[in-house]
């Protein structure tokens, strides 16, 4: 549940914010945010908002308010997953409205009203005083909007059909446990035994309070300290060779993050789905609608906690997407044009299997596995085998993929 609303916006009827702290995913609040055509839903002074297709920078609105004539908006600042601002112009005078997350670790929220120019003074008198008594209960609105649902955890659920988050059971391979116990132990590729993955694992969380904690700082060591890219052995390498290697993508990196955890003696496993190839559009194409990929279910105070968002290390997710932003794209240059890079160990967050963006990416769950080894031996359907000419092959597919990722970090 949100924080309770106080009465009036601090600050002056010039330059006025609010915070929020919610219970509902940043993912949810940034879609409502990011929808012009959900804002009178939560924002009870508006009859409508309009906008032509996704929002972006430079994008062009209208605000249609419950009296008074209409007002065009276009978009100052877009910071995919993290802020936004619009503004409209008044005789003399623009009014522009930013909104931003200012936590890493929960979903709290600024709004932030601003009048500027010759004559913001006036308009600042003359709307200022009923703007800021109306933001705290709107924002309240918006706060409960996704939050009186309940809190969106990903426990083994994904999203499913066409642009709608219908959530369905994420199945087991038969013979699997669901008990957090069962997801403990090596196995051939999660290898959590061998020196390096039990050395480091014991080096990011011996000082560390409880297993969120270890958990997070797993995360960040596997995004930002394993870059995103390929090696010749595509997916059949173990967690140790990925930490040595320092490059992985999703499964791998998926393999490493999964046997951290475990070695650090937190229950976690794989789900494997498919994602729609253009996810890795601008560094490879794997001459397939759709490939194989995995995300992380960590066991955190009694659930199943989900997340990929450690995939993609943070210079190429920056570059990413403002690629995709600037060309327009739902996904490309390895991320989700509305992913996230960020985990706070409790909701779910993704950099490239973003279903709680509710347009579809992906067509089929294959479910939770031991490994990715025990995918591709039990699930026939599943894409990206190994096969002696991709073998052969794979070094050169490799390199040729990662100088275009070391590029676009570069900024080419």
């Amino acid at each position: 549940m949100a924080d309770k609303a106080q009465d009036i916006a601090a600050g002056s009827n010039k330059a006025f914010w609010h915070d929020v702290t919610t219970a509902a995913p940043r993912e949810a609040i940034w879609r409502l945010w990011t929808d012009p055509s959900t804002w009178k839903t939560w924002d009870k002074g508006l009859k409508d908002a309009q906008m032509a297709g996704e929002m972006h920078l430079g994008a062009k609105g209208k605000i249609i308010p419950l009296s008074g004539p209409s007002s065009p908006f276009e978009v100052t600042v877009f910071d995919v997953g993290q802020r936004y601002a619009f503004a409209t112009n008044l005789p003399f005078a623009k009014l522009t409205v930013a909104r931003k997350f200012i936590d890493d670790t929960a979903t709290v929220f600024r709004h932030d009203v601003t009048f500027t120019g010759p004559l913001g003074g006036f308009w600042a008198g003359r709307f200022g005083p009923s703007f800021r008594a109306a933001l705290p209960p709107t924002m309240e609105t918006l706060a409960n909007f996704r939050g009186r649902r309940g809190r969106m955890t990903m426990t083994r659920r994904t999203a499913l059909a066409s642009g709608l988050a219908m959530l369905t059971a994420v199945p087991a391979r038969a013979g699997i446990s669901d008990a957090p116990e069962a997801w403990r132990a090596p196995t051939r590729y999660i290898d959590t035994e061998h020196p390096a993955v039990a050395t480091t694992a014991t080096r990011l969380t011996a000082s560390l309070p409880d297993d969120t904690a270890k958990a997070q700082a797993i995360f960040r060591h596997v995004r930002d300290t394993v870059a995103f890219g390929f090696g010749c052995g595509f997916w059949d390498v173990r967690a140790s060779d990925v930490l040595a290697m320092g490059k992985g993508y999703c499964n791998t990196k998926s393999t490493l993050f999964v046997a951290l955890l475990r070695a650090a003696g937190i229950p976690a496993r794989q789900v494997f789905v498919d994602i729609h190839s253009s996810v890795l559009g601008g560094i490879l194409d794997p001459g397939t609608a759709y490939v194989d990929h995995s995300y992380a279910e960590v066991w955190l105070d009694g659930e199943w906690r989900a997340t990929d968002a450690y995939i993609v290390d943070t210079p190429l997710f920056t570059a990413g997407q403002a690629r995709t932003g600037a060309e327009g794209r739902l996904m490309g240059y390895g991320v989700h044009s509305t992913g996230h890079r960020t985990w706070d160990g409790r909701n779910p967050s993704f950099s490239q299997f973003n279903i709680l963006d509710p347009r579809p990416i992906h067509t089929r769950v294959w479910g939770v596995f031991g490994d990715v080894g025990d995918l591709y031996t039990h699930a026939p359907g599943a894409l990206n085998r190994l096969n002696p000419i991709l073998r052969a092959g794979m070094g050169a597919f490799a390199a040729g993929a990662n100088q275009r990722a070391d590029s676009l970090r570069r900024g080419h």
